[in-house]
């Protein structure tokens, strides 16, 4: 079974000019944040259920897809940026990135 289970309707704010990146990270409405409240109100998966959150670009953010994993849940996001993967100072070059990653990777399931 598909279907839509939380849908947060959300008008993007106008980014005031010169505001630092800590100032917007801190926003309440920042849109990682709206994912979140939206699993909150989905609550945990029921026993014997697989749920599998889908996400468009306003959840490619590392805050959000660690409160994913930290919950135990499976997702997919649809990403805007081939993102570096590991962890280490910004300025080195990562080792592996995700977009290329996943592309050579098998399909793990299909639907038409």
């Amino acid at each position: 079974m598909l279907g839509l289970v939380s849908q947060v309707l959300h008008v993007r704010e106008r980014v005031p000019k010169g505001e630092r990146v800590a100032a917007r990270r801190a926003r309440v409405s920042r849109e990682p944040r709206l994912w979140e409240r939206g699993i909150d109100e989905i609550g945990p998966t029921p026993a014997g259920c697989q749920w599998v959150d889908v996400c468009d670009r306003g959840a490619d953010a590392f805050e959000f897809l660690q409160v994913l994993v930290s919950r135990g849940r499976r997702f997919l996001v649809r990403s805007t940026h081939n993102r570096a993967l590991g962890v280490g100072p910004p300025l080195v070059k990562a080792a592996e990135l995700l977009r290329d990653l996943t592309r050579g990777r098998p399909a793990t399931a299909g639907r038409e």
